[in-house]
């Protein structure tokens, strides 16, 4: 019962700022060895890690690991995109995702270990509000107004069961089947007008949205797992797949946008409509880790690497958004497109015991941007993208009760400078209100706090 109010609730309640491949990690050891634990996962959570180390533990007990209660906090701060020294900002506070896992060796065979988990793989949810009012420079009497409203949420559950056999004592191979549930939304809202100070009447003015969402769900990710454990060294290696046989998906957008050239003169382009989802792509990975003793300490090494993605097209729709009515038909054209960079993330981790119940854990690993950029929709990238992040962590694992509580912290810090386009309000006016956004520099910075707690219980007969 636990187990299952585990699985369904778990991750409803949390808020990171964005999701890269190594954004989030499972469990004590994992979370403060900061992901360095393809050779040396220990716990159950194998089941994503390393599906062949599962039945290489000592332990054939029945055992349930829990990511619980893990808070956070994260901000990211985007400074020029409106122009010289002005500053867009979004704090969040909420609760890293988190992972249940439970393991059990059927038909008490030690040499073969089932998991079964469930788990937040990727939590985004990311707000930008901004409003400015100032004098049109240049111009008696105008007044410049602009008002930005976006927003992004992602989310993105895994659940798998997973079989590792151990060949001898010193090699495990294991695969582990993951059903994935993704679900993405973007709402991009801008407003610029520019009144008369003496009247307030409205001279000229732009209000746009575009707005899509869509979900993939019941799409396969197949992980498969190989550990081997020479005397006191241990090595790991894993290949996962891209997501293949979607089972349904859909997507829906929304577009508005009205230009006021005058009182007199302006124009209208409105649609709201469901779309077909054309296509969804995730990369293929290879793991490599390496976990070693050095003195009383265990030095651990993970690296993983992940294929380009090519961009391709997730929505593509012309419509008439007035069905016909209209005697001057006039078709809207909606296009989304993403694609990934090849990326290679690494991380190291240190585990030094303080006594027979007590463990020392650091960590540090990469996490960077895999985004491609888009030739559409600039200033949604913009505002949704995360400079790659380092993560530093540190944190204790104690045993108790013959199960292990972990207790840390984790500092993550990202910076990104780019020429990309701005909206430059100082220097906007009537004449230049239309026009294409000018090129400028744009930084982003990230940071975030994440409070580890974690336990992982082992039943014993």
């Amino acid at each position: 019962m636990l187990f299952l109010w585990t699985l369904f609730n778990f991750g409803v309640a949390n808020a990171q700022v964005d999701a890269h491949y190594w954004t989030n990690q499972y469990g004590g050891r994992a979370l403060l060895l900061n992901g360095a634990v393809i050779a040396s996962t220990d716990d159950e959570t194998a089941v994503f890690y390393n599906p062949g180390a599962m039945a290489m533990g000592e332990d054939d007990d029945f055992s349930l690991s829990l990511s619980f209660i893990t808070p956070s906090h994260a901000s990211l701060r985007t400074r020029n995109y409106f122009g010289q020294g002005r500053t867009i900002k979004d704090t969040e506070f909420g609760f890293a995702p988190g992972l249940a896992a439970i393991g059990f060796n059927p038909f008490k065979y030690d040499n073969f270990r089932v998991a079964i988990t469930s788990f937040t793989r990727f939590k985004s949810n990311l707000r930008f509000r901004y409003r400015t009012l100032l004098p049109v420079q240049g111009a008696e009497n105008q007044i410049y107004e602009a008002n930005l409203d976006f927003s992004r949420r992602l989310s993105e559950r895994w659940v798998g069961i997973g079989a590792s056999w151990r060949i001898f004592d010193v090699i495990g191979i294991g695969v582990t089947q993951f059903v994935t549930f993704h679900s993405e939304s973007t709402d991009f809202g801008l407003r610029q007008e520019i009144f008369d100070g003496t009247t307030n009447a409205l001279q000229v003015g732009w209000r746009s949205r575009t707005k899509y969402s869509f979900n993939t769900n019941g799409r396969m990710i197949t992980k498969f797992g190989l550990s081997l454990h020479l005397n006191d060294i241990k090595i790991g290696v894993t290949l996962t797949t891209p997501s293949y046989r979607e089972l349904w998906g859909k997507a829906s957008y929304e577009l508005d946008e009205l230009k006021i050239f005058s009182p007199d003169s302006l124009t209208l382009a409105t649609n709201l409509d469901n779309a077909e989802l054309l296509d969804y792509r995730t990369p293929l990975s290879v793991g490599v880790g390496v976990d070693v003793p050095i003195g009383k300490n265990r030095v651990s090494f993970s690296v993983e690497y992940f294929t380009s993605v090519p961009n391709y097209t997730l929505i593509n729709d012309t419509d008439d958004p007035l069905d016909g009515l209209s005697e001057t038909p006039v078709t809207t054209n909606f296009s989304v497109s993403t694609g990934n960079r090849q990326v290679t993330n690494f991380a190291v981790g240190c585990q030094t015991p303080i006594s027979s119940k007590s463990t020392l854990i650091w960590g540090f690993r990469t996490d960077f941007n895999q985004r491609r950029k888009q030739q559409e929709n600039v200033a949604l990238q913009i505002l949704s993208a995360t400079p790659s992040v380092a993560h530093v962590s540190i944190g204790n694992v104690l045993e108790i009760w013959n199960s292990k509580f972990s207790l840390g912290l984790d500092y993550g810090f990202g910076l990104s400078n780019s020429n990309s386009p701005r909206l430059d309000v100082n220097k906007t006016n009537i004449d230049n209100l239309f026009d294409d956004p000018d090129i400028g520099k744009v930084n982003s910075r990230f940071r975030s706090l994440i409070l580890i707690i974690a336990y992982d219980f082992k039943y014993r007969k």
